[in-house]
């Protein structure tokens, strides 16, 4: 209901709580006022974050983030989930770090973060990659009921893929079509015929949550291309009046997808101004191109490849032709999607075997993809699967 990050709103509620301490998560890094203002109400404020930090820092009591320049962590590419647990192992393991305090830790909540890992599509490379192949040895064990009733455990082994697919949109789904505390009873479920039925709650949702998307990508599609300023612009921008502000992250991916460009929804949000977000193609950092264009916005955060921005509505044509003119000076050539094979392959070497040799390779993800293979001079002529064979 308040949207994504802090807000002074929520400070305000939370002071007349009697709370002292607030700890954000996957947020805080740009919260310069909102920080500021729970530090005049005698709250201290800890942030974590994996998001890339302004030149000006908040005042929070600490910062963990590792994208700070002074920050001297050997990995840097975790998630918010993955902030997270490393300090909860730094905080528990004291400060002769105690190996079997910080295993302790991991163990607990390794699950839990491998969710935030490959729902974020972080690079599944170094810690990341560790840390998903121990959180879904646990999902596995059906340590977490609500993760097994969601992706139907005991049928199969659980994979980042089905985690990906099946898992992380329904836990998105409800805070993005309605009160995201059932995600976090679903994910903290340790009944699990409860968790079954709210499972099914949730996938309900993600259904819903689809047919809206849909729909506002429809509306999308038809306003750039009704538009050549728009759809032939290195950098799309469109606003709607309406369009569920919990679906725009996503429709702006699709529009990526479909344009092959950076693309940024952006939908109204109260007071003559417009919230949204932006998703971008490998090689173009879109936090970078809307950093450019700050003084444009009245709120802005996020990575290379995907950021949040609110913007006053008389400023959106001034940002969509700022951006571009930042995109064609600083890339003359635009970076696009392109299809990278790993091999070629005779059809004599696709068997059971050469399937099983790729097995180590998972968790696949983000900078891990599935290895693509090219099979030259022949004709697809049917596809078999588990369900049986369909012919083409």
């Amino acid at each position: 209901g308040e949207g994504y990050g802090m807000n002074l709103s929520a400070v305000d509620t939370l002071s007349r709580e009697g709370v002292n301490l607030i700890i954000t998560v996957d947020n805080g890094i740009s919260a310069i006022d909102e920080i500021a203002h729970a530090g005049s109400l005698g709250i201290d404020v800890v942030v974590t974050d994996h998001h890339q930090p302004h030149p000006q820092l908040p005042n929070a009591c600490a910062i963990v983030d590792p994208h700070q320049e002074d920050d001297k962590s050997p990995f840097k590419d975790f998630s918010g989930a993955g902030v997270v647990l490393k300090l909860l192992m730094a905080l528990q393991g004291g400060e002769e770090q105690d190996p079997a305090a910080v295993n302790s830790v991991l163990d607990r909540f390794c699950g839990l973060a491998a969710v935030g890992t490959v729902g974020d599509s972080v690079p599944l490379l170094g810690e990341n990659r560790l840390l998903v192949k121990l959180g879904l040895r646990v999902i596995d064990q059906g340590r977490l009921p609500g993760l097994s009733a969601i992706l139907g455990a005991g049928r199969e082994k659980a994979s980042s893929t089905k985690l990906a697919f099946s898992a992380v949109p329904c836990i998105n789904a409800t805070g993005r079509m309605g009160s995201p505390d059932r995600a976090v009873r679903l994910l903290t479920h340790n009944d699990p015929a409860a968790a079954g039925v709210l499972a099914k709650e949730l996938k309900g949702e993600n259904t819903r949550r689809k047919e809206v998307e849909a729909e506002i990508l429809r509306s999308a599609v038809e306003l750039a291309e009704s538009d050549a300023e728009i759809w032939a612009q290195r950098v799309i921008v469109v606003a709607g009046e309406g369009w569920h502000m919990g679906v725009v992250g996503i429709v702006a991916a699709r529009l990526t997808e479909r344009f092959g460009k950076p693309c940024i929804v952006l939908t109204t949000s109260g007071g003559g101004e417009y919230r949204g977000s932006g998703r971008s193609v490998e090689g173009f950092s879109m936090f970078d191109a809307i950093n450019h264009c700050r003084e444009l916005l009245v709120q802005y955060g996020g990575h290379p490849m995907a950021a949040g921005l609110t913007v006053r509505e008389e400023n959106i044509s001034l940002l969509r032709r700022r951006l571009n003119e930042y995109a064609k000076e600083r890339y003359p050539s635009m970076p696009v999607f392109t299809l990278c094979l790993d091999c070629s392959l005779k059809p004599q070497s696709i068997t059971a075997k050469t399937v099983r040799e790729l097995l180590p390779l998972e968790p696949y993800g983000t900078k891990n993809a599935q290895p693509i293979f090219g099979i030259y001079d022949v004709t697809l002529r049917g596809v078999f699967c588990a369900i049986g064979f369909q012919r083409q």
